[in-house]
C-alpha cells in the first residue's frame, strides 16, 4: 500500500527525470503547480487505464481533452515527448515499487501506449 509519503516521492522522482529527459521538457512546465498537476496525472493514469480497456464514454471524453489540450495549437506537446514520459514513467515504478517487474511494465506500457496513440492523434 502506497503511503501518501510514497506517492509524493513518486512524482516527485517522475518528474525530475522527465525534466532531465530532453532540454525542452522543464520549460513546458515552467508555470505549473505541480500540486494540481500532480493530482491531473493521476486522474490522467486512471483514465488511461479505463480508456484502453473498455468503451468508457468518461474516459473518452478527459482524453479528448487531453488530445486537445496537448495538440500543436495549444500546449504544443510534440509527439517525440510521450516516448519520454513513458520512459519516465517506467523507470520510476522501477525504482519506488519494490514489486515492480517485467510482466506489469509490459503491460502499463501495453495499456498507455493506446492513450498515448490517441492523444498523439491529435497533434
Amino acid at each position: 500500500m502506497f503511503t501518501r509519503e510514497s506517492k509524493l516521492r513518486f512524482f516527485k522522482h517522475f518528474y525530475q527525470l522527465f525534466f532531465n529527459s530532453h532540454p525542452e521538457i522543464k520549460t513546458l512546465f515552467e508555470h505549473t503547480d505541480f500540486e494540481k498537476q500532480t493530482t491531473l496525472l493521476k486522474h490522467a493514469l486512471s483514465m488511461a487505464i479505463m480508456f484502453a480497456e473498455d468503451d468508457n464514454d468518461l474516459a473518452k471524453s478527459v482524453l479528448t481533452q487531453i488530445r486537445k489540450s496537448h495538440s500543436r495549437t495549444k500546449l504544443n506537446i510534440k509527439p517525440k515527448y510521450y516516448a519520454l514520459w513513458l520512459n519516465c514513467l517506467m523507470h520510476t515504478f522501477w525504482v519506488c515499487d519494490p514489486q515492480f517487474n517485467q510482466a506489469l511494465e509490459k503491460n502499463w506500457r501495453t495499456l498507455l501506449q493506446i492513450s498515448i496513440d490517441y492523444i498523439r492523434e491529435g497533434y
